[in-house]
C-alpha cells in the first residue's frame, strides 16, 4: 500500500516498509470494520431518524416482524429498537407489561455490583458470610461459593430447588436446608458453566443480607434500579398489575423465594429505557467499568460463539467478531429477549406471549434486526463521514521550515491527499507529496489509515497499512515523555478544519485545502 521513493520520505520508510509487510495478510479481513462512527468526531451531529435510509430500514424490519408473526403462534408481543439514546423503531404493544422471566436475573446481578460498587460487598466474598450456614455439598472437595460464581453461572449449582421454579416452601430456613443436602453437578468455575435458577435465587437472597439501610430484594430492585431508571411501568409484584393475555392457566404463578430468578414484569418501554442505562450507563447506577464487567465473557463457549457474562448470554453473527449482548426469558407462555450491540449503540427488546412452543423464538427475530440494523446504520455512518471527510486536498507549496514535530528542516512542494471512507477500513487517505527533507527531495506516496486522536480538535493519527496494525503500532510504540520526536509514533497527524476544508499536517508545517468534494 505504501512506496517509499527516498530513504528520507516524511514518513519513516523503515516503519513503512515494516507495516506493509504485515499489512497484506489483512488486506481483506474484517477484524478493522468501520469504527467511527459521526457522533464520535463530529460534536454537534445528530441522526435524522426520519431521513429516508432510516425509513428504509424500518421498511425491512416491518417485514421481518411480520413474517415472524405469522409464522409463530403468538398473541401478543411488543418490540422496540434503541439507537444510542433514542427509541427508533416499535412494533406491537409498548406499554402493555408482559413477565420477562429470565430477564430478571440481570437486575439480580446488578443488585450485586451496586452493592459492591458502595463498598458493602465483594463479589468474591463467600455467601455464607451474608446467609451464616449456607452451604451446599460438593463432590470434588471443599468450596464456599462466592457471589461471581452464582452470577455467571459458574458455581455448579443444579437448575432448581423443585420442578418448575416452585420453591416448594418460602420459609428461608427450610429452604436452606433443602440445599444443604443437594450437589453440586459440576465442580466450580469448570469450564462448562452451568445456567441455574437456584444460583441466581440464592445471589439475590444473599446480597439482600448486605444492604443498608436492610432491605429485601424486591425492596431493593423497585427502589434502587427502577425508580431511577424512570421504569414506572416494571415490577416484581403480580397481584395488582394488568398482564398481556395470556391462555396458559400458570400464567401469574409468583414464584416466591425464587423470585430473583425470574418474577419480573416490563413493557417495551421500560425495556427500552433499561437499554439506554445499558448502552450509555446514565443514570450512573454503577460505574461504566463495572458494566463491563458486568457484560464481558467469563466463560466462552469452545467454538468461539457463544459465552456466558453475568448473567448475560453472549453470541456472534455470521461475519461479526463482537458478541451481541443479550437475556433471554422464557415462563409459562411469556417469552423475551433482551440484546444489545456497545460498538453500534444498538439494542432490541422482545416480548411476546405465545400458545404453542416455537424455536429459535425471539432470539431470531433479535438477531434478524441486527443483520439488517448492524450493516444499515454502518452504510449511513459511512455516508455521513464522507461528506465530511472525503474530498481531494490540494497542497500547496510552502517555504522550509523547521518541523514543529521532528527535528529536521522539510518543505512540501506540491502533491494531494485524497481522503476516502472504507467500509472494511474506516478513514483511508492516499498521499502523492512532493517534500524536501533535510535538503533531499523525495516523495511522501501510499495509502495511510486515519485513527481518531482528538474529537474535540479533529485530529487523527496517520499510519500505514489497515487501522488494525497502526492501532496495534500506537499502542506499543509511542513514547509519552517525549511524544514529539522520531521515535515516537505521535510524529504522524492530520488535523481537519471540515469549516474550511482543509488538513493541517503539523509534520511538514503544511496545509492542504479542497476546493471540491470527492464525488463517491
Amino acid at each position: 500500500m505504501v512506496n517509499c521513493r527516498e530513504a528520507t520520505s516524511v514518513v519513516p520508510c523503515v516503519l513503512l516498509m515494516i507495516v506493509s509487510l504485515f499489512a497484506a495478510p489483512f488486506a481483506g479481513a474484517q477484524e478493522c470494520p468501520l469504527i467511527l462512527t459521526p457522533t464520535a468526531v463530529l460534536p454537534d451531529y445528530t441522526y435524522s431518524y426520519s431521513s429516508g435510509s432510516f425509513i428504509n430500514l424500518y421498511s425491512r424490519l416491518n417485514q421481518i416482524v411480520s413474517e415472524f408473526i405469522g409464522n409463530n403462534s403468538i398473541v401478543n408481543y411488543g418490540v422496540a429498537v434503541v439507537h444510542r439514546n433514542e427509541t427508533i423503531y416499535t412494533a406491537g404493544q409498548t406499554s402493555l407489561a408482559f413477565r420477562i422471566a429470565s430477564v430478571t436475573k440481570t437486575f439480580t446481578a446488578l443488585g450485586a455490583l451496586m452493592l459492591r460498587d458502595e463498598g458493602l460487598l465483594k463479589l468474591d466474598d463467600p455467601i455464607n458470610k451474608y446467609i451464616p450456614g449456607f452451604s451446599i455439598l460438593n463432590p470434588w472437595g471443599e468450596h464456599n461459593t462466592t457471589f461471581r460464581e452464582l452470577m455467571a453461572h459458574t458455581a455448579g449449582f443444579p437448575l432448581t430447588l423443585c420442578p418448575f421454579l416452585h420453591t416448594c416452601t418460602d420459609v428461608e430456613a427450610e429452604i436452606l436446608d433443602q440445599i444443604s443436602r443437594m450437589e453440586l453437578v459440576r465442580p466450580p468455575w469448570s469450564l462448562e458453566p452451568v445456567y441455574s435458577n437456584l444460583g441466581i435465587s440464592v445471589l439475590g437472597h444473599a446480597w439482600e443480607k448486605a444492604t443498608s439501610p436492610p432491605m429485601s430484594w424486591e425492596e431493593f430492585v423497585t427502589e434502587k434500579i427502577l425508580k431511577p431508571l424512570d421504569m414506572t411501568s416494571s415490577g416484581v409484584n403480580l397481584d395488582a398489575v394488568t398482564l398481556a393475555e395470556n391462555p396458559n392457566p400458570w400464567a401469574r404463578q409468583d414464584l416466591g423465594w425464587s423470585a430473583p430468578a425470574a418474577q419480573m414484569y416490563s413493557t417495551i418501554d421500560d425495556l427500552a429505557k433499561y437499554l439506554k442505562f445499558l448502552l450509555s450507563g446514565n443514570p450512573h447506577l454503577i460505574s461504566k467499568s463495572s458494566i463491563r464487567e458486568w457484560t464481558r465473557p467469563t466463560r466462552t463457549f469452545a467454538d468461539g460463539k457463544g459465552a456466558y457474562g453475568m448473567p448475560w448470554e453472549l453470541r456472534k453473527l455470521e461475519n461479526q467478531t463482537d458478541f451481541i449482548i443479550a437475556k433471554a426469558g422464557s415462563i409459562n407462555g411469556y417469552l423475551t429477549q433482551l440484546a444489545f450491540y456497545p460498538p453500534m449503540d444498538l439494542g432490541i427488546a422482545i416480548t411476546t406471549v405465545y400458545t404453542l412452543p416455537f424455536l429459535p423464538g425471539p432470539e431470531r427475530l433479535a438477531d434478524d434486526f441486527f443483520s439488517e440494523l448492524i450493516p444499515g446504520i454502518q452504510e449511513i455512518n459511512q455516508e455521513v463521514l464522507a461528506d465530511a471527510y472525503a474530498a481531494v486536498y490540494n497542497c500547496s507549496g510552502t517555504k522550509p521550515i523547521k518541523s514543529p514535530t521532528r527535528n529536521v528542516t522539510v518543505q512540501v512542494l506540491d502533491g494531494t491527499i485524497s481522503v476516502e471512507v472504507n467500509a472494511t477500513f474506516g478513514l483511508l487517505a492516499t498521499l502523492d507529496v512532493g517534500v524536501v527533507n533535510d535538503g533531499v527531495t523525495s516523495r511522501a506516496t501510499g495509502i495511510v489509515s486515519l485513527l481518531l486522536k482528538d474529537a474535540a480538535e479533529n485530529s487523527f493519527f496517520f499510519g500505514a497499512g489497515p487501522c488494525l496494525w497502526i492501532n496495534g503500532a500506537i499502542s506499543i510504540n509511542p513514547d509519552f515523555n517525549t511524544p514529539n520526536v522520531p521515535s515516537s509514533f505521535y510524529n504522524d497527524e492530520f488535523v481537519f478544519n471540515l469549516t474550511s476544508r482543509s488538513i493541517l499536517w503539523p509534520g511538514v508545517g503544511a496545509q492542504c485545502t479542497s476546493s471540491t468534494r470527492d464525488s463517491s
